[in-house]
């Protein structure tokens, strides 16, 4: 017992010295980031040397939260100051930093969403993978359940994080790459899919041990339950995607549907109105239910339509116009089943149907020569459009320009 006893003052004076050593090299280091940091940031090389101060501050003390902070810091200032390059030192740092610290959980939050910032959908899948593995892990530890729901939540928040972005680029190639929305749409499922399971074991850890959330990292939870919230508020949207993934996988002519749609939107983008419609009328015939194609061939009717119009044909004009009309019709009574394409909401296409068939309205309007109890008539009809377009979605564009209008000329 003596040794032990003589032993142990001899090894803290010992350790105690290389503690201090490396506190006082980590305050050293962070000091220098830290006088960069508010000297406003005047160079690229002068950044550079910010990051590298606080790579070394948290190599000679991990658990720095001060170096840590200046690194959020750091980067926000620098980004929103013009430096695009802070991102990636930002996140070389946290790279480094982690291989060595896989634990630090403030260090993930910081990392998931600079990659947020810059949509890096590859880097947030490699991030999830190596989150996932550890959840693994120390799931199977089952020793440091703090550190089990910690790394829950971060994986949770990861896959919250990449969700929107896949229903972003997504939505993207709508108008270009058939194969890259089917391709988004599995992605999207299963990683809403991971989602969901991963939030049911979150749940029950806590059930089971309410001081798991009463200890967590406050900023860490609130930020996976924001993510969480904000991805799956839109439940019917989630349920029709869902409907889509089965239909692509099990249905050869639904998928053509989505294909011949998309094929039709690139030429429609280039005016091509002819190879459009050949491509819509395709989809149409390959899946009849597909109101995505039959609301672009009222597009085009439209658009051809008004093109001659203005150059002088109003008689095949007028004929177009109402042929519009009629499709918008038909389209209308069926939105309530929902439309198809990946990625497009049923509330986002229900108001650009809406707005399509205001503006044929006031088209017709504008060509026909009627008594004013069928132009009043004509405008209630606009109107109404108008106004379910707007209610559906506030943010389409062809619905506000026709109000701004409206208000500026009236009917």
């Amino acid at each position: 017992m003596k040794k032990i006893y003589y032993f142990l003052p001899i090894f803290v004076l010992l350790f105690a010295p290389c503690s201090m050593f490396k506190s006082k090299t980590s305050n050293y280091y962070l000091s220098k980031a830290e006088k960069i940091y508010k000297s406003n940031l005047s160079s690229d090389k002068d950044l550079q040397k910010a990051y590298g101060y606080i790579d070394k501050s948290l190599q000679y003390n991990p658990q720095s939260f001060k170096a840590l902070n200046l690194l959020e810091d750091l980067t926000d200032t620098a980004y929103r100051g013009g430096y695009s390059d802070s991102l990636e030192m930002e996140l070389n740092v946290l790279k480094k930093y982690l291989k060595e610290n896989p634990y630090n959980w403030n260090a993930y939050l910081l990392m998931i969403n600079t990659l947020a910032l810059r949509g890096d959908i590859f880097v947030l899948n490699e991030l999830s993978e190596s989150l996932s593995s550890i959840n693994n892990s120390l799931k199977l530890k089952n020793k440091n359940m703090q550190n089990y729901y910690h790394s829950s939540l971060t994986l949770g928040l990861c896959y919250g994080t990449i969700i929107p972005w896949l229903q972003s680029e997504g939505y993207l190639n709508i108008n270009r790459n058939s194969q890259k929305v089917i391709e988004k749409t599995g992605e999207y499922m299963e990683f809403m899919d991971k989602l969901y399971e991963l939030n049911k074991q979150i749940k029950k850890m806590t059930e089971g041990d309410t001081a798991l959330k009463k200890n967590a990292l406050s900023r860490l939870l609130n930020s996976y339950n924001i993510s969480l919230e904000d991805v799956t508020k839109n439940k019917d949207e989630i349920l029709r995607m869902k409907g889509i993934a089965k239909k692509i996988k099990t249905d050869e002519q639904f998928v053509k549907g989505i294909k011949m749609t998309i094929e039709g939107n690139t030429h429609f983008l280039k005016k091509d109105f002819s190879k459009a419609r050949i491509m819509y009328a395709g989809a149409v015939e390959n899946y009849p239910d597909f109101i995505d194609a039959k609301k672009q061939i009222a597009e085009i009717d439209f658009q051809q339509g008004a093109l001659l119009a203005i150059t002088g044909d109003k008689k095949t004009a007028i004929q177009l116009l109402y042929k519009a009309y009629e499709e918008t019709d038909d389209i209308i009574e069926l939105l309530e089943k929902g439309n198809h394409m990946p990625f497009v909401s049923k509330n986002k296409f229900a108001g650009e149907t809406y707005s399509l068939k205001a503006a044929i309205v006031s088209a017709i309007n504008a060509l026909r020569k009627g008594n004013p109890s069928s132009k009043l008539a004509l405008e209630r009809e606009f109107k109404y459009y108008l106004d379910e377009a707007v209610k559906y979605n506030p943010e389409n564009r062809l619905a506000r320009d026709l109000l701004d209008r409206y208000a500026r000329e009236g009917f």
